[in-house]
This record gives structure tokens, C-alpha cells and sequence, in this order.
């Protein structure tokens, strides 16, 4: 059970200043959305989650329910990963693929213990990968590799799972059965963050947002007060309008 505090933080590549001055906190059974266009700073931001690159100023810190806190260079194999883009072996089938993500527990030169086994058994079949199993990963399409890839970093059972873009590819079916398994990871008392370009995504699915734009600064708080016509405006650079149906928000683009 994790919780996740961000403090001051300022983050700049060479001539760009993309997190200015960011704090926000997310709770143990939370789902944080990273909403902005192209080049915002989400995946940077991820990034920082992670401890793969270091802020400028500021901190992030990671606080179990047992008070151990951390930095996310410490996390040694609690935060599960999905990138945006990576390079994956195309001979591995697809339960050894899903494998890879127990390897904080195997250990090098070892085999994978039955519970290994049934950890990644059990997310073929949250997943709907029952028939692509044994495939290989060259094999099957890029909406099949993308629920692979992100069973690979459920494997491990993380407290804070960190997701860059994790229905891209996918049909409507089964964006929706990643929503689904997310709600259900946030009900067993995961952090989550996942970044996505659409706005519906977040009003639909989180629980807290952080609207980049790396040109103004970031606002953050409860998805549903954070979304208005006037923000999604300024930081998509599309006019846009909210109307409610059926009870529920939707977001036109004019």
C-alpha cells in the first residue's frame, strides 16, 4: 500500500523547462491521470515517478502504510512500468514474456516456482490472452502485444503501477477491460498513474488528474473539478465544450 507525495518539483531538458513548481498528492487506492498534448511533460513525469531521471528541485517521495518512506531510485522492484515505446524480443512467447516481470523474485540462474507460474496464468486470463499463451511475440498484433506488455509489469504485484499510454492500439472492448482491471488494482489498494491524451479518459476512469502543458503551469486535484471546458481549451489548444448526458459528462472538441 503506497502513497505518493510530490513536493516543489521542477524538471528542465537543455533550453526547456517542462515540470514547473509541481506538488500533489496521491493517496493508498488511487488512480492519477496525466492528461496534455504532445511534449507536456507525462512521460517525463513518469519518468520521475520511477527514479530513471532526477528533478532539478523538488522531491518525490514514496510512503508505505508500515511508514517506511523512499525515494523512487530506492524502490528496488515495487513500482510496476509500462513505457510508452520499447524494443521486446519477438522469439518469446507469450507467458515467458509475461515471466520477465517476476524476475525481482526468481533470481538469476533460477526457475520460476508454481507461484510464479500461477501469477502469470492468472493475468493471462484477466487479460483475455487464454489462446495467445504459447504464441510468439512477433506474431500477434500490436493491441494483443499491448495487453502483454502490461501484464508484464502487473507480474511483479506492485503497490504504485505507473502506465504511459496503456490502451494505445487497443479496440473499444478491451480499453475497456483495461479500465476494468485498473479499478479493480485501485480497489485492492494500488497507486496508480497512467497518462493518456484524451480528457474522457480521465473523466471516466480517475480519480485525480495533473493537466500539463509545459508552456503554463500544472493544475491538479479531483478529476472531476480539475476538467472544465475553459482549462481543456487552454492547455489542447481546441475550443471545447462540456454537455451532460445521461448524468454524464462529455467533452466536444469544436
Amino acid at each position: 500500500m503506497t502513497k505518493i507525495e510530490i513536493k516543489n518539483l521542477n524538471f528542465s531538458y537543455p533550453g526547456r523547462e517542462i515540470l514547473q513548481d509541481l506538488s500533489f498528492e496521491a493517496g493508498t487506492g488511487s488512480i492519477t491521470a496525466l492528461i496534455g498534448v504532445n511534449g507536456s511533460g507525462k512521460t517525463t513525469l513518469l519518468l520521475l515517478l520511477l527514479g530513471l531521471i532526477q528533478p532539478d528541485s523538488g522531491e518525490i517521495i514514496i510512503r508505505s502504510n508500515d511508514g517506511e518512506s523512499f525515494k523512487p531510485e530506492q524502490s528496488a522492484g515495487k513500482i510496476g512500468y509500462l513505457p510508452q515505446i520499447e524494443r521486446f524480443p519477438s522469439d518469446f512467447s507469450v507467458k515467458d514474456y509475461i515471466l520477465l516481470g517476476r524476475l525481482p523474485f526468481i533470481g538469476f540462474f533460477s526457475s520460476p516456482t508454481v507461484r510464479d507460474l500461477n501469477v502469470a496464468d492468472l493475468l493471462i486470463s484477466k487479460l483475455q490472452l487464454d489462446e495467445l499463451s504459447s504464441c510468439r511475440l512477433g506474431e500477434i498484433s500490436g493491441g494483443e502485444l499491448q495487453r502483454v506488455r502490461i501484464a508484464r509489469a502487473l507480474a511483479q504485484n506492485p503497490d504504485l503501477i505507473l502506465l504511459d499510454e496503456p490502451t494505445t492500439h487497443l479496440d473499444i472492448s478491451h480499453k475497456k477491460g483495461i479500465y476494468q482491471l485498473l479499478s479493480e488494482l485501485r480497489d485492492e489498494g494500488r497507486t496508480i498513474f497512467y497518462s493518456t491524451h484524451d480528457p474522457m479518459d480521465a473523466l471516466k476512469h480517475s480519480d485525480n488528474c495533473i493537466m500539463l502543458n509545459d508552456k503554463l503551469p500544472a493544475i491538479t486535484g479531483k478529476t472531476q473539478n480539475i476538467i472544465d471546458a475553459k482549462r481543456l481549451s487552454a492547455y489542447f489548444h481546441v475550443e471545447t465544450e462540456i454537455l451532460e448526458v445521461n448524468k454524464q459528462k462529455v467533452i466536444l472538441y469544436k
